[in-house]
């Protein structure tokens, strides 16, 4: 299991039913991104990064409530891991 990995399984395992049902897909709709493109779900990605992604679900044809739904999860999940690590600050969603 990849460091990324075992942090979306850490983040997960505080929800359960519907809510850890959508979190657990948006972050496998996140992981499968950034592994076509070949980056860490975790580190090294930047703003321009999920930038990226975020216009990519807009041409999937999901509405701005559902793009903004869809970034919940790898937004929070990367915020959490910082703090964990003592990295919390300097990165431009802190």
């Amino acid at each position: 299991m990849s460091t990324a990995q075992l942090a979306a399984v850490s983040y997960l395992a505080r929800y359960a039913g519907r809510t850890h049902a959508l979190y657990a897909y948006q972050l496998k709709q996140w992981f499968a991104w950034c592994e076509t493109n070949g980056l860490d779900p975790l580190i090294g990605v930047q703003r321009a990064h999920v930038e990226l992604y975020i216009r990519g679900l807009g041409d999937r044809g999901l509405m701005d409530s559902s793009v903004n739904t869809m970034m919940h999860a790898p937004g929070r999940s990367r915020r959490g891991c910082r703090e964990l690590d003592g990295r919390r600050g300097g990165h431009p969603d802190d």
